[in-house]
């Protein structure tokens, strides 16, 4: 059996091998790394994954799915290609599978794969599973979940490895951003504290420039081409055939905002040119204008995703104050991700936490070479929110509260509010709140049913609800009436 570290990230995928003890990313398309898109025409036959689907996307934007892993969480958010619909663990498999052909190409050979697949940290429970799911749809023998920040820590081995030392690990990918303070005593890797922001990533820089470019070409040429469609837009309507030739154009906007996002990371300026825009009045209209990495800084939308940035890193600096730790104690930073190239958010890690030894060697892979050095190392993670059940209105029941190394299992007892109840139905959160306080920031993770409950008299009932939290990060629910000691049926609706 061969090992394949897989980062399957927001925006694009990366793979790793070892060979003779050493990581060897796998190139897929002559690249190392893979877009994380999927197109599909059912009317042309062409189904295709990563970077020729990201090049056909560009041309026929209606059938190009991308940036899926940020409702990893919920399979009942669908994709639309080609009249049909696919929900993100569809378009994982469709990934996988991607994968699985390349690494057997460069093994030359058909071999039985193992898959250990990362996760962000602050990846929902639900979201863990159909990360594992779509793996397993995949066809890897087997499948393992590793936390991003762990494996970027496994990736630097033994040069970083003492009998005690502590890492901060910085973790901007393309669709989220994940903080985790791991611990390592010479045996086990102990995850201190975890945080982030599961909705903030590079992506979310990107979309910010394309605003930006967008208020550009309105001053210049006074429309907006920030509409969705050209349906019910005059203006548009009149530079504009169809909605195909317009959703074109704003795919172009899109390729260049993310290319200029992305010299800004390495240069003070770059010119923005997008040739042959629209026809108006028979005349090819362009685009160019001149930005520095200033300016985009100071746009509001930039400063904005910089304070949340800031917050993340502050928010943990806090959970470790609660143990009596402080930014003294870390020994390391480690960079990963390849958001994290931006310099702007360097400078707020390098403000908070200064002085350290920062490592930030292949930021893009980091996290896939980690996965496949993973052999089962001492982990001992934390769960970054609470996971309770939602027992009226206004309360939450908190079960395992957030900070908790797992794997763990948890219980608490409920009973009845009605005479001669048989069945209850609780519904099932995580989040970041206090025992007894249901916020409607918190994660749905499902509706747990138990019936067969014997009946009796309100309140006479006792139910123990167990909360099982795996190794992996996949959370098992069961109940039993302790007066029979019977254990009824549960159903847990994972969205």
């Amino acid at each position: 059996m061969v090992t394949v570290g897989i980062d399957l990230g927001t925006t694009n995928t990366v793979v790793s091998i070892m060979e003779n003890e050493k990581a060897h990313i796998v190139e897929i398309d002559q690249s190392s790394l893979m877009p994380s898109e999927f197109y599909y025409n059912k009317k042309k036959n062409i189904r295709q994954v990563g970077k020729i689907a990201k090049n056909r996307r560009l041309m026929d934007p209606e059938n190009g799915i991308k940036s899926t892993k940020r409702t990893m969480d919920s399979l009942d958010k669908l994709y639309s290609a080609s009249g049909e619909s696919f929900s993100s663990q569809d378009i994982a498999v469709e990934i996988l599978l991607k994968v699985k052909e390349a690494v057997n190409k460069y093994l030359e050979k058909e071999e039985e794969l193992v898959a250990v697949i990362t996760v962000p940290n602050n990846f929902s429970t639900s979201a863990v599973e159909n990360t594992q799911q779509a793996g397993l749809r995949a066809g890897f023998h087997e499948v393992t979940i590793l936390k991003e920040p762990i494996a970027s820590v496994l990736a630097y081995g033994e040069a970083i490895k003492h009998d005690h030392a502590t890492y901060f690990v910085s973790d901007f990918g393309g669709g989220t951003y994940d903080i985790a303070v791991i611990r390592y005593d010479g045996v086990d890797y102990e995850v201190l504290a975890t945080g982030g922001n599961e909705h903030l990533g590079g992506d979310d820089f990107t979309n910010a420039m394309i605003d930006y470019i967008n208020e550009l070409i309105f001053n210049k040429e006074q429309f907006d081409f920030s509409a969705d469609t050209i349906e019910n837009n005059i203006l548009l309507q009149s530079l504009f055939e169809n909605n195909k030739i317009y959703q074109r154009a704003k795919a172009r906007i899109a390729e260049k905002a993310e290319h200029t996002k992305i010299v800004l990371s390495h240069q003070s300026e770059e010119d923005i040119e997008i040739l042959k825009l629209f026809m108006r009045n028979d005349e090819i209209v362009n685009f160019d204008y001149h930005i520095t990495a200033k300016e985009f800084e100071n746009y509001p939308k930039t400063q904005r995703l910089l304070g949340s940035f800031r917050k993340s890193i502050e928010d943990v600096i806090t959970k470790l104050e609660r143990q009596n730790l402080s930014i003294n104690d870390i020994d390391y930073i480690i960079y990963a991700g390849g958001s994290m190239n931006i310099p702007q958010v360097q400078n707020i890690v390098k403000e908070l936490l200064p002085n350290k030894t920062i490592l930030d060697n292949n930021l893009d892979t980091i996290v896939a070479i980690g996965a496949s050095c993973y052999d089962g190392n001492h982990i001992k993670p934390r769960i970054n929110y609470n996971l309770g059940l939602r027992v009226d209105e206004t309360k939450m029941s908190v079960i395992i509260p957030e900070q908790s190394q797992y794997p763990i299992q948890q219980s608490k007892v409920y009973t009845t509010i009605e005479d001669n109840q048989t069945a209850v139905d609780f519904e099932a959160y995580e989040g970041n709140v206090k025992d007894n306080i249901y916020d409607q920031s918190n994660h749905y993770l499902g509706t747990l049913h138990i019936s067969g409950i014997t009946p009796q008299k309100a309140g006479k009932p006792v139910i123990q609800v167990t909360f099982s939290l795996t190794k992996e990060g996949i959370l098992e629910i069961v109940a039993v009436d302790q007066l029979t000691n019977e254990k009824y049926s549960t159903e847990l609706k994972i969205k």
